[in-house]
C-alpha cells in the first residue's frame, strides 16, 4: 500500500457509505476531496466508477445511452 492509497481508500469508504441522499455525508465527501486535492485524478476515478456501478441499477436502459455520452 502506498501513501496515496490511504486517502483514496478513505474517500472510497466514505463514498460507499453514501446509500441515500445525505447532505452531511455529501459535505464530508466534498471536504475530503478538498483536503486531498493532490489526489484529484484518483478521486475522480473513484466517483466515475461509483456512478457507473449505480447507474446500471437506477437509470432506465433508454436513458443510459444519453447519460454516458454527454459532451
Amino acid at each position: 500500500m502506498t501513501m496515496e492509497d490511504d486517502p483514496i481508500e478513505e474517500y472510497q469508504s466514505s463514498l460507499d457509505d453514501l446509500t441515500m441522499n445525505s447532505k452531511p455525508l455529501i459535505n464530508a465527501l466534498t471536504m475530503l476531496a478538498d483536503e486531498y486535492v493532490q489526489f484529484a485524478p484518483r478521486i475522480v476515478q473513484v466517483i466515475e466508477s461509483r456512478i457507473q456501478k449505480v447507474a446500471h441499477s437506477f437509470i432506465p436502459i433508454s436513458c443510459k445511452f444519453n447519460f454516458f455520452n454527454l459532451p
